[in-house]
């Protein structure tokens, strides 16, 4: 944290003020250690006890069989998040969803020493841990899923996209700042791995053009860069895709893609079911995964960001690559998945961050004393985000769904029984009853019941009728789930 110049002056300089340096240093190092040591409980503490996704299954095994050569799995999204996963499970030499997940928590991580040392030139080195703090520790959960669903806790591309794209940010700034040649193909290496982690990192290319074009490139000089990197962004993604064959994984991912987007995808949104979201959905479900409180700081600090002076171009380089990921999800993308908005907090929330040092940092008279109080505030709501957010992770527990095979097995319930799920999405419940899910109430005969609260899927008459006729039935509530065990298997045949 101390250059080679800073020794020097500290060596001139008097005593006193050594030791004031010193003691700045360890003030410094100590709020940095104790911010980053809360991210890394909050990422990997009890990483194995949440909830398994549907999705998480499906990347971990397509990780898996891309390692071994097998390239037929999930090729509606691009291949490079899945390497990664792969090569995680690869070298403990077994497919694994924690694995997995360590992949996605670990880029996150790095992700927000990415975001210190980018702003720790802009800020220094006290300041520039707003930013990475508020990347690493503000709540971003899955406002659809279970208690401390952290996005980026769960084995998703999302977060793996994202830290590509905070690492093509932090490098294409410093070219900005350096005009070194290696920043900008680094940048757009970066920025390549991250559309081939997911597609919605194309989305943030305009964004680029806020830093790439600026007064010291103009006219044809700014196309000269553009280019290169372009040119490497391409050239990444290109080799990325070369083991699975480029062309047949790129014309099947585009053609399923626009075939999903016009079919659409059942959600929930404000307790109203869509089958293409609202424009707005995807702020929606940034709001509430983020929570009243973190809401409250990242749109404050957004604003403090474009508001007050100084550090511009960096405030609405960010803001820009906010707004991009926005209008995607806005007008172009017809689907909005309650964990989408992970694609919009990457640079939503370090500028949020950036809004509150530059509060700090204000000068006028006049205004300062309000700037610094609200900064303060600001500071203290995301303080409270961060021990509620300690506090679950120390107490996570399985949830719902994960807690009802050991009630089927001590009612007797067996492999071979055919457990019927309402209520509730196959994806979600299938890493937990695996063959033993049924969703047809007609394909019985039945030995327990199982029912959740996805209300994209109504309550088959059959079942409600069923339940009605037979009162004396136990019914089991374990958080949201809830379980009947039936006596012996059963066609849900009113009367019987």
């Amino acid at each position: 944290m101390t250059s080679a110049a800073q020794v020097d002056r500290d060596a001139d300089a008097p005593p006193r003020q050594r030791a004031r340096r010193r003691r700045r240093s360890l003030v410094v190092a100590s709020i940095l250690v104790l911010v980053f040591a809360a991210g890394a409980v909050i990422e990997f503490a009890h990483l194995s006890a949440g909830n398994i996704a549907g999705d998480e299954v499906t990347y971990a095994t397509a990780g898996w069989q891309y390692l071994h050569g097998t390239f037929t799995a999930n090729l509606e999204h691009p291949l490079t998040g899945k390497y990664l996963i792969g090569v995680a499970e690869l070298a403990v030499g077994h497919l694994s969803v924690t694995v997995s997940r360590l992949v996605t928590a670990t880029m996150s991580f790095a992700a927000a020493v990415v975001i210190w040392l980018w702003m720790r030139r802009e800020f220094g080195s006290l300041l520039a841990i707003v930013p990475a703090g508020f990347a690493l520790l503000l709540p971003v959960f899955d406002p659809d899923g279970n208690p401390y669903d952290r996005i980026e806790r769960m084995a998703m591309l999302d977060p793996i996209m994202a830290a590509f794209l905070v690492a093509a940010s932090a490098t294409i700034w410093q070219w900005h700042r350096t005009e070194r040649w290696v920043w900008l193909v680094l940048s757009g290496v970066a920025f390549g791995l991250a559309i081939t982690s997911k597609a919605p990192a194309l989305a943030i290319l305009p964004a680029f053009a806020v830093v790439i074009w600026t007064p010291r490139w103009r006219s044809y000089r700014a196309a000269v860069p553009a280019l290169v990197w372009g040119a490497v962004a391409v050239v990444t993604g290109w080799l990325s895709y070369l083991p699975a064959g480029p062309v047949r994984a790129i014309t099947y991912m585009l053609k399923f893609q626009s075939s999903a987007n016009a079919t659409g995808h059942a959600t929930v949104i404000a307790g109203k079911t869509y089958l293409h979201a609202p424009w707005w959905g995807v702020l929606w479900f940034g709001a509430h995964g983020l929570g009243a409180l973190a809401t409250i700081v990242v749109l404050a600090g957004i604003a403090a960001a474009l508001v007050v002076p100084g550090h511009q171009l960096l405030s609405w380089f960010l803001f820009a690559a906010t707004l991009c990921s926005v209008g995607f999800f806005a007008l172009i993308a017809h689907d909005a998945l309650p964990y989408y908005y992970e694609d919009i907090a990457w640079s939503a929330i370090p500028l949020a961050g950036i809004g509150v040092v530059k509060l700090y940092q204000l000068r006028r008279r006049h205004w300062r004393g309000v700037a610094v109080g609200l900064a303060t505030v600001l500071l203290a709501l995301a303080a409270v985000t961060v021990v509620v957010q300690l506090r679950e992770v120390v107490t996570l527990r399985p949830y719902g769904i994960a807690r009802v095979e050991p009630v089927l097995q001590s009612a007797g319930v067996t492999g071979s029984d055919r457990v019927l799920i309402v209520q509730a999405s196959p994806s979600t419940d299938s890493p937990y009853l695996g063959n033993n899910l049924e969703t047809d109430p007609a394909a019985g005969p039945f030995r327990a019941i199982v029912i959740q609260q996805d209300h994209r899927f109504p309550m088959p008459p059959q079942v409600r009728a069923y339940l009605a006729a037979h009162p004396e039935l136990k019914a089991v509530k374990l958080d949201d789930t809830t379980v009947y065990v039936l006596p012996k298997p059963t066609q849900l045949v009113v009367g019987r």
